[in-house]
């Protein structure tokens, strides 16, 4: 029997929510490939009623773009500021399992804190899936031997998702997840799929997610850390 088998992979989200676990839907960025801007014409002095205008697609230079200069003002209407450009990249919608939902409430310490509405805006931090080109017998992208060796998880980024039998649009193949690939996102970004990894296996992939970003430390290190952050926090006085 494979190790995905001995229980089930998947269950039914019992509340609608988003939490941990859940399989939902967004775009994900293709990493290499070229970056554009969406490069506006500012050429309104009132920003108060400048809505926009023309535009062209440019290949992104930071020697240009993301600066101020005598041409940039702001585009009103959709909060365009002089120091920001709006981005083109090729994306594809797949399947991502929340890794984290926790977002710490913060409350205002003082009235004149007003930066903290935006501190509270959550988001999800998220692990893209991606599936393997064809069918078992039909591999294209991944040769046998690579399909292989992800599904026995022999490579400490990429984490194997078998295909959700239960149904419904979740995890539609055979497909891993990469860890060097993990993002964050809104919640509004994302769709819901009624579906979430089972707990037995979500302990697994929070195993050899702590692993890969080396959070699995020696005692003495984590001791050593654990000193330092008692040590901050004992020296905030309200």
């Amino acid at each position: 029997m494979n190790w995905w088998e001995m229980e089930s992979f998947y269950n039914d989200a019992v509340t609608s929510g988003i939490k941990k676990g859940s399989i939902v839907f967004t775009p994900v960025l293709f990493m290499d490939s070229t970056r554009f801007v969406l490069s506006v014409e500012r050429n309104s002095v009132d920003i108060d009623t400048h809505d926009g205008g023309n535009f062209i697609i440019e290949k992104l230079d930071y020697d240009k773009h993301f600066r101020q200069q005598a041409t940039t003002l702001p585009v009103y209407n959709i909060g365009l500021r002089i120091n920001e450009e709006l981005l083109v990249n090729k994306a594809k919608m797949r399947p991502c399992v929340v890794l984290s939902v926790e977002n710490e409430n913060i409350e205002k310490p003082t009235e004149n804190d007003n930066a903290v509405p935006a501190l509270n805006k959550q988001s999800l931090f998220l692990l893209p899936l991606y599936g393997f080109d064809k069918g078992v017998t039909e591999i294209s992208k991944y040769s046998p031997v690579m399909r292989k060796r992800i599904m026995c998880l022999q490579y400490n980024k990429l984490f194997f998702f078998p295909k959700d039998t239960g149904g419904r649009n979740s995890v539609t193949k055979d497909s891993f997840g990469r860890l060097d690939m993990c993002f964050t996102a809104s919640r509004s970004y994302v769709k819901t799929t009624g579906r979430e990894i089972s707990s037995v296996y979500m302990g697994l992939l929070d195993l050899y997610v702590a692993s890969y970003l080396h959070m699995v430390t020696s005692d003495e290190i984590y001791d050593n850390g654990k000193m330092l952050l008692e040590l901050a926090q004992e020296q905030y006085v309200d």
